[in-house]
């Protein structure tokens, strides 16, 4: 049971199991109050304050007989509840917290920390958590200097003029992102009021007090009710190894507190200036950490109107007629969501339960040169059941809390800034929350569940409880060692959840960080745990950290194996070198016209002016710019050139010496192993005391005479040999790596990323891409050597079978956090320590996603003079960017509409030329066979003729891609015509964009009149080169033809335009120049998108 000590030194027990016991008999059960109270009212108060220990020995997750049971809930979700009542708005009369800790006489004593030297701050009024009530009601016995919580009565709400609302949003929307500072709103504010006053503005004078804004942002944002309460502030043990939490709430700022588990101060004596008033003396936390409930978050962001629509239109789309079974195009296709059951039934099933993916992060907020290393983590939620361009917006993601620096926690203190959202989780899957339904006022009762934590890889280790990438099994999800990294035709066995659980209790256990850091090199064995760490997410009955633990795409794959390749490969062993073949590759990168949605690479490729390349670039170089380029370098590689056949050789040399080196570690081991047996059994197998030896030092001479015995080389070849060898290895490396088969392993990795990198995939695509992916890394083996591989190599082989378990790459993927980071990075903060800097980054966010809520609300209101204006106000920031992150938060906002019109601009109607018109006619003749028209009054018959105006349109929305007719890059597309009498596929440039609406004659009689509308496009096709011979044009058009790569005659186009329904198009082209032979041409690769 749950049976602890308290003393001044903290708490103790008798087992590592009575500080936290994971799991609870039923006849162990113990009494604690559920309402979080404080005791800050009385130092001899019978409550004992909620704490969160950093301790592995805290987390006791099941029995040696457990099995695969669910792990119960924690021993702490008896001592509070995570909850609004226990955030903000109820700090101030907190019910006191009643423990009982078996006994009754025992009034357990705070400890007080010495007193310290206050710090002073003149004229500051902030005290920790001031922005909003934090602190608990007052002692009787307290100081009179404290004043009594404000109690703020409800104010009549004011009506302001529209123009008033509108520049009060203005400035709530723009101070929230922080593109507008409070000095500048405040002075806009001031500089509106006095224009107002003094009838500048030639309207009139304004008298009316209530027509007017505050002067202040301060004053703003309270009378707009975005002062961001949702805030829970914890004060964290400074202590590295420890960082116990204790909530705020429970803490009387009139006395100093020290840590319940090691014993050092957590307070800090503050005196706080106020004006014409007496200095305010108080205790505030040395560091604090900003907690965010998920539960209020979750009700602010599903209360937005069209929030549960798009939920419900986008779980109808998923599941619409014709979709085959074997197609995966989100989340809730994977194996995890359709198979997650509670208590017998399907989770995910005919009910509005929510899905949560789980990302971490750490981000350097100091953006000056200079600057002091500094790290803040924020943990967030994401919305499964969002469509994905709603999904990755950071304003409909739940922070879930902003962990302060300056370093990041270890891997046993996370867990101690995760466990207040494990509370609520649990709280969410067993009980549940009524949301209403703004559409309709209904109100829906939801659970919620935590499907997958997506991190990179160090934090997927950190929550996750397992070894690093450093570690002797590095993988996440089976037991491959280092030494086996380099094997990808062999099965691991699998990690288990209850291997996990198991072990987690054994490491907790252990007295020492040696023993631990040992226990970690130890693969599982029943016998025998090892190779887990403890996660607080195992408290979850669901959480299966084997499955649920997310090998990041991105990290993985993109900033993985690709730059392996480019960088550790091509660059840094003189593959590619400067101002040779890394200029003919920058120049061919600089060439090409990719679309919108696709990173643009940065000018110095390979050099350090390009520093370390993101996700984003490294995407582009390996979808589009890689494939192209590389097959052309390479053959324009002279195999008879001096540079070449020094290079074979030394690397002939090299593949001898390592094979050589590696048998002489093999014998020397085995010998070592036959003289101690020997030694054993002369000594009555006592074994003696080893005499060290130094080591004795290999020679370059003896080197190469080993070498050049293996190999059929002549005496004037050994001696050339010799000389080469005692070289800088730099000079040898400077030898050019032409190997042959480059250019087709470049290509495997290229086909591998556009199959299992579609934003919809298939169960046979997954399996072809798998193919590709193992021909390459068995290639990497093969040609750079077993020592080069590198676990992201062995992980990406789990990719796969990921993708089954949760759709397409993009569902999962960090680029959203990523954006998130971003976001926070952005924000104005005063870079105060002790955790400060960490809550300004959480009530701007809250701001923010309020200012977003006001906005959204006024736009759907049809009767407001502020809809159209606040609808172009939340564009803002959504168009014309360029990149992954932002192509997903701009597509459609109807996931049910395939084409939407996207920033159309009236246009004067315009009238066709006439072969134009024809192939416009013919087109629709083809398309849409039941209609019936005539070209001309002249043509005999009844029906309607065909009108011969169109609206010009700027772009258009296809499949959430922007196509324009205003950007060339946004122009060149793939799509299908009707040539000849039979369907083929062209690449070629959209011209114009045409809205065409006529009436027509339907029916089965044909005499039903209608009119209908379609969207036309005007392309022009590129022409085809004659080139066939290179050995580039071999790979591109025999053994990898469908990365859909064709070659052009640049500028040639062939003599006829075609006018072709929209629909027609397949994705979009990137177009590059280059040079084969001696032949200037165009190349094409298709980004096909599903």
């Amino acid at each position: 049971g749950l049976s602890a000590d308290v003393d001044a030194g903290g708490i103790s027990g008798d087992s590592d199991d009575d500080i936290h016991s994971a799991e609870i008999g039923d006849d162990e059960g113990s009494s604690y109050d559920m309402d979080g109270a404080s005791d800050a009212d009385s130092e001899s108060s019978d409550a004992e304050p909620p704490i969160y220990l950093s301790s592995p020995a805290a987390y006791d997750y099941a029995s040696d007989s457990d099995g695969d049971a669910d792990v119960g809930p924690s021993a702490f979700d008896n001592l509070y509840s995570i909850s609004p009542g226990s955030s903000q708005e109820s700090l101030f009369n907190l019910p006191a917290l009643s423990l009982d800790l078996g006994s009754s006489n025992s009034t357990p004593q705070d400890p007080v920390a010495p007193e310290e030297s206050p710090d002073v701050q003149g004229n500051n009024h902030e005290i920790a958590g001031s922005a909003t009530p934090l602190q608990p009601q007052p002692h009787p016995e307290a100081s009179s200097d404290v004043p009594p919580p404000p109690t703020h009565e409800p104010e009549p709400p004011k009506v302001l003029p529209d123009a008033l609302r509108a520049f009060r949003e203005w400035v709530l929307s723009h101070s929230s992102t922080g593109d507008l500072t409070v000095d500048a709103a405040n002075s806009f504010l001031k500089t509106l009021d006095f224009c107002l006053e003094k009838d500048l503005l030639r309207c009139g004078t304004e008298t009316n007090p209530e027509h007017r804004l505050p002067l202040t942002l301060e004053t703003l944002q309270r009378h707009a009710k975005v002062q961001a309460d949702l805030v829970d502030i914890f004060a964290v043990c400074p202590d590295f190894s420890c960082q116990t939490l204790r909530r705020l709430a429970s803490m009387s700022p009139d006395r100093p507190y020290v840590c319940k588990k090691c014993g050092k101060a957590i307070t800090r004596r503050k005196i706080t200036r106020r004006r014409a008033r007496k200095p305010l003396d108080h205790h505030v936390p040395i560091l604090q950490y900003t907690y965010c409930p998920i539960v209020e978050q979750l009700k602010e962001i599903l209360s937005r109107p069209g929030i549960w629509k798009a939920i419900d239109e986008h779980r109808k789309h998923l599941k619409r007629e014709g979709m085959g079974p074997d197609t995966l195009e989100d989340i809730q296709h994977g194996e995890i969501w359709l198979n997650l059951k509670k208590d017998g039934e399907l989770f995910f099933g005919d009910t509005d339960n929510i899905g949560f993916i789980l990302m971490c992060d750490w981000f350097q907020p100091n953006s000056r040169q200079g600057a002091p290393s500094y790290s803040t983590g924020v943990i967030s939620l994401c919305i499964a059941n969002l469509p994905p361009h709603l999904r990755a917006r950071p304003e409909n993601k739940i922070v879930v809390g902003v962990i302060p620096g300056p370093h990041e926690p270890n891997v046993d203190t996370i867990n101690n800034f995760l466990e207040p959202m494990v509370q609520e989780l649990l709280s969410l899957w067993d009980k549940g929350v009524a949301i209403d339904d703004p559409d309709n006022g209904i109100p829906r009762d939801i659970c919620a569940a935590l499907v997958a934590c997506a991190c990179d890889s160090p934090a997927a280790r950190k929550l996750g409880g397992f070894p690093g990438t450093g570690g002797t099994y590095p993988c996440t999800a089976c037991w491959c060692s280092h030494k086996e990294l380099h094997i990808f035709d062999q099965k691991f066995p699998k990690r288990t959840r209850r291997e996990h659980k198991r072990a987690a209790k054994a490491y907790s256990k252990l007295p020492n960080k040696a023993q631990r850091q040992k226990f970690l090199t130890m693969k599982f064995e029943d016998s025998k745990p090892g190779g887990y760490r403890p996660s607080i997410l195992l408290n979850l009955p669901y959480w299966n950290p084997e499955k649920m633990v997310i090998i990041d795409p991105m990290h993985c794959l993109f900033l993985g194996l690709v730059d392996w390749q480019f960088h550790t490969v091509w660059v840094e062993m003189k593959h590619l070198r400067p101002e040779k073949e890394l200029a003919e590759l920058q120049k061919m990168v600089q060439s090409t016209l990719r679309p919108r949605h696709c990173g643009r690479p940065p000018n110095g490729l390979g050099t350090s002016s390009a520093g370390s390349l993101t996700a984003d670039p490294l995407r582009s170089l390996i979808t589009i710019d890689l494939p192209l380029v590389i097959p052309i370098l390479w053959d324009n590689v002279d195999i008879r050139s001096i540079d070449q056949r020094a290079h074979e050789e030394w690397a002939r040399r090299k593949q001898i010496q390592e094979k050589k080196q590696a048998e002489a570690r093999k014998g020397d081991k085995i010998t070592r192993a036959a003289t101690k047996a020997r030694h054993m059994k002369e000594s009555n197998n006592t074994p003696t005391p080893q005499i060290p030896r130094k080591r004795p030092r290999k020679s370059k001479d003896i080197e190469v005479a080993t070498i050049s015995d293996a190999g059929d080389f002549s005496d004037a070849e050994v001696l050339a040999n010799a000389t080469r060898i005692q070289e800088d290895d730099a000079n040898e490396r400077g030898f050019l790596s032409w190997r042959l088969e480059d250019d087709e392993g470049v290509l495997l990795l290229a086909s591998a990323m556009k199959l299992l990198g579609s934003r919809t995939v298939t169960k046979g695509g997954i399996e072809k891409g798998q193919d590709f992916l193992i021909k390459y890394l068995e290639k990497c083996t093969k040609l750079r050597g077993a020592s080069r591989i590198h676990p992201n190599h062995h992980m990406s082989t789990h990719i796969a079978k990921q993708l089954l378990r949760y759709g397409p790459m993009h569902q999962i993927w960090t680029y959203s956090g990523e954006r998130l980071n971003y976001t926070l990075k952005n924000t104005n903060n005063n870079r105060h320590g002790g955790g400060e800097r960490e809550k300004t980054f959480a009530i701007s966010f809250h701001r923010r996603r309020a200012s977003i809520t006001r906005l959204t609300n006024i736009a759907v209101d049809s009767n407001d003079p502020l809809t159209e204006w606040a609808s172009y106000m939340l564009t803002l920031g959504h168009s014309d960017q360029r990149g992954t992150v932002a192509s997903e938060t701009s597509e459609s906002l109807d996931i049910n509409e395939n084409v939407n019109l996207h920033k159309r601009r009236p246009r004067k109607v315009m009238r066709l030329k006439p072969h134009h018109f024809d192939a416009l006619a013919d087109t629709l003749g083809l398309k849409h066979p039941e209609l019936s028209f005539r070209r001309s009054v002249r043509e005999h018959g009844s029906d309607p003729v065909l009108s011969s105006e169109v609206r010009p349109m700027r772009e258009i929305i296809l499949n959430g891609r922007v196509f324009s007719m205003a950007s060339l890059c946004d122009s060149i597309v793939k799509a299908q015509t009707f040539e000849s009498g039979r369907t083929v596929e062209r690449v070629g440039e959209i011209i114009d964009i045409w809205e065409h609406t006529s009436l027509y004659h339907s029916g089965a009689s044909g005499e039903e009149r209608l009119t209908q509308t379609h969207k036309f496009a005007l392309v022009r096709w590129y022409k085809a080169s004659p080139i066939f011979l290179p050995r580039p044009v071999h790979l591109w058009f025999e053994e990898f033809p469908h990365l859909d790569i064709e070659i052009h005659e640049p500028e040639e186009y062939l003599d006829q335009e075609a006018v072709i329904p929209i629909n027609n198009i397949i994705c979009h082209c990137a177009r590059m120049n280059a040079t084969i032979g001696k032949d200037p041409v165009w190349l094409t690769i298709g980004l096909e998108r599903e």
